[in-house]
């Protein structure tokens, strides 16, 4: 899977789509040797019994997730707005490398740290799939990913690689406070919308830009 593919389009899913972000980890996991200045997955992680509570009742019944529209044509139907601070900014590019950073790692309940509560939700289990349709999978899961130092890599990339996610560009502040800006990650195109709570920036949404990637990537329009 390619990592930022896969933030980007499970985030409406209502579940994992990508069935291997909430598989088994191998039994011995693997040692991450992170190039030099390469971002690190340091944010203090979600309460795993929050997060089993997102995705589950009392009662291990799996709870409906909430989605939300995840891709736009072209840039100009995305909304409008002013500038933001360039400190601001900085604190957007950090949280979005960082995020990327965890999920390359395998610490989840660290990267949904960096969400907001519904973008938290979205990203839940496949309870379609049987290794993770009961609380104590994912439970187990999320723990021992804390427990370790797993190491989710991609096809075709070396071990201990980390994407370079670069910087946001014609970040606005948009109706209600929020901010959004779009990132170009290894050809795939976003509109990240950031949430400030309790003086900090979370990941609220992905908006995925499918003309936008399509010219880069050179595929014509069908």
């Amino acid at each position: 899977m390619r990592t930022i593919s896969f933030v980007i389009r499970f985030a409406g899913s209502g579940v994992l789509a990508a069935t291997t972000a909430m598989t088994a980890i191998p039994a011995q996991a693997q040692e991450a040797t992170p190039a030099a200045g390469a971002v690190q997955c340091t944010t203090e992680p979600r309460d795993v019994e929050e997060l089993v509570g997102f995705y589950f009742d009392p009662q291990g019944t799996p709870l409906a997730t909430p989605t939300a529209a995840t891709s736009v044509n072209t840039e100009a139907e995305l909304p409008r707005g002013e500038a933001v601070d360039p400190t601001v900014e900085a604190e957007l590019n950090a949280t979005l490398a960082e995020l990327i950073a965890c999920f390359e790692e395998g610490q989840y309940a660290r990267a949904f740290a960096l969400m907001t509560d519904d973008l938290a939700r979205q990203t839940g289990p496949d309870v379609n799939n049987p290794d993770e349709d009961t609380p104590e999978e994912v439970r187990a899961l999320l723990e021992e990913q804390l427990a370790g130092t797993p190491v989710v890599d991609e096809p075709g990339m070396a071990e201990g690689a980390a994407t370079d996610v670069g910087q946001g560009r014609d970040i606005r502040v948009l109706e209600g406070g929020r901010v959004g800006g779009v990132w170009t990650i290894e050809g795939d195109a976003a509109f990240v919308v950031f949430e400030e709570q309790d003086d900090r920036w979370l990941i609220d949404e992905f908006i995925d830009i499918v003309e936008d990637e399509a010219a880069m990537s050179g595929t014509p329009e069908p």
